[in-house]
């Protein structure tokens, strides 16, 4: 057996993962290369060291030729093996990236922990492996992250270490905030979402006893929360998310951030672009209902290879095209004439200014914006924790997500609707779009 057979095995079995590493060792070498011969790349595996030790099992795809060359790192716990594609594709664009297995997962050692040693607390994997990426000959010295859900949430850990080498990051439904946005969104716990994703992806059950024990938001969580230290980003960045995705919220958040309280070269450098899609962006359908264009992003907007050859090879179109929002309207799928089922663009996000007021309930479960003139009268309802209403659709990770018929819901004896459907006055809510800068 041989290092290229015991590193490809490592990145498939979690428990050939051990014997393989034990293997690297007794043939003298805890810094493994395997080169894999390609037409137009070359491919190296190596373990970068971390600050207490241990190794990271990294991927660096490198364009033929000397170098050096402006690089993508890109950090998962979902197996780096599988993103082959994204340095195939970089070093197409001759880029050099680099590829990792976060601490703990699949080829890489330490204590299988998401995000755990991720921040800026005593131990910091990413900006290690930005300082080995510094050391390397091939490094060009211009660095652009890139990542999508967990490896969004990487990058902008990373973004809080205080490291000053980024010039660019392509963020796709991540959080910058795990407690407010991740774990305990809106303060209650994701039971769901964050108990199957964990057992799902084979986490230590560690995990899930660390994030329990803390179910208010600590010191623990301020190590792995951007939304207090924006101010330490300082470069452009791309957005993207879904009405629909687990991460809706958060990534409007983090473009407001980054535009709004990032450094000199992050304020009003930022792109967002939000579609009707769940976690998986870029695709027309979201649950139930189908939308038009949804895949298609005008202009190009989404393409990340032309980030990548304007941030990092100074390339291409001129920086103003990677400014303002694209957004994605929703309407009725269904009536070829209704308004809406359309991308639109602004220069900055929110789009519109919008007037708001106040919203009664009404004894016969309708709403309107009067007060209302009856005398006060109660509704009830009797719930049992036997028969819990179901969640059905919205933003879910582990679960059926997107838009559902909501009717097997709403039609049950413990479920109270109020609906706008039969009070024109909520209909002439007048909205004001945003124009110039």
């Amino acid at each position: 057996m041989n290092r290229i057979f015991c590193h490809h095995l490592s990145s498939i079995l979690w428990r050939t993962r051990n014997s393989c590493r034990s293997l690297v060792v007794i043939l003298g070498s805890l810094l493994f290369v395997s080169v894999v011969s390609a037409a137009d790349f070359r491919k190296l595996s190596e373990f970068v060291t971390a600050r207490d030790g241990v190794k990271l099992a990294t991927d660096i795809y490198l364009p033929l030729g000397d170098g050096p060359f402006p690089t993508i790192l890109a950090r998962t716990p979902y197996n780096k093996g599988i993103s082959g594609g994204l340095g195939e594709q970089g070093t197409k664009r001759g880029l050099a990236v680099v590829i990792q297995d976060t601490r703990g997962r699949f080829a890489s050692e330490g204590k299988n922990l998401p995000f755990h040693t991720d921040g800026w607390g005593p131990l910091g994997d990413g900006l290690d492996t930005v300082d080995w990426i510094k050391e390397q000959v091939w490094y060009g010295g211009k660095l652009g992250t890139h990542g999508g859900s967990a490896g969004a949430i990487t990058q902008f850990m990373l973004s809080g270490s205080g490291t000053t080498e980024i010039d660019f990051q392509h963020l796709v439904v991540g959080t910058p905030s795990l407690f407010h946005n991740g774990i305990y969104q809106g303060g209650v716990f994701r039971k769901a979402l964050v108990e199957r994703w964990l057992a799902g992806a084979q986490f230590d059950p560690e995990a899930l006893e660390n994030w329990t024990q803390h179910s208010s938001y600590d010191s623990f969580w301020m190590e792995r929360d951007l939304t207090t230290r924006y101010e330490k980003v300082n470069w452009p960045a791309v957005h993207i998310g879904g009405w629909f995705d687990i991460f809706s919220q958060s990534t409007i958040d983090a473009y407001m951030g980054y535009n709004e309280r990032g450094g000199p070269n992050a304020k009003g450098a930022q792109r967002l672009i939000m579609g009707p899609w769940t976690h998986g962006v870029l695709r027309p359908k979201a649950g139930e209902l189908s939308f038009p264009g949804a895949n298609v992003v005008p202009g190009d907007a989404a393409k990340q290879t032309l980030y990548w050859d304007r941030y990092l090879k100074n390339s291409g179109s001129p920086q103003d095209a990677f400014k303002g929002v694209h957004y994605y309207v929703m309407g009725d799928v269904d009536d070829p004439s209704a308004p809406g089922n359309e991308w639109r663009q602004a220069s900055r996000w929110p789009p519109f200014e919008t007037k708001r007021g106040r919203v009664y309930l009404t004894a016969n479960k309708t709403l309107t914006r009067s007060l209302p003139r009856a005398a006060s009268s109660a509704l009830s309802y009797q719930y049992d924790p036997n028969n819990p209403v179901p969640t059905v659709g919205g933003p879910q990770l582990t679960i059926p997500s997107g838009p559902r018929d909501q009717r097997v819901v709403e039609e049950r004896d413990d479920v109270l609707v109020f609906s706008s459907h039969r009070t024109p006055d909520l209909a002439g809510d007048k909205s004001e779009e945003i124009r110039g800068n």
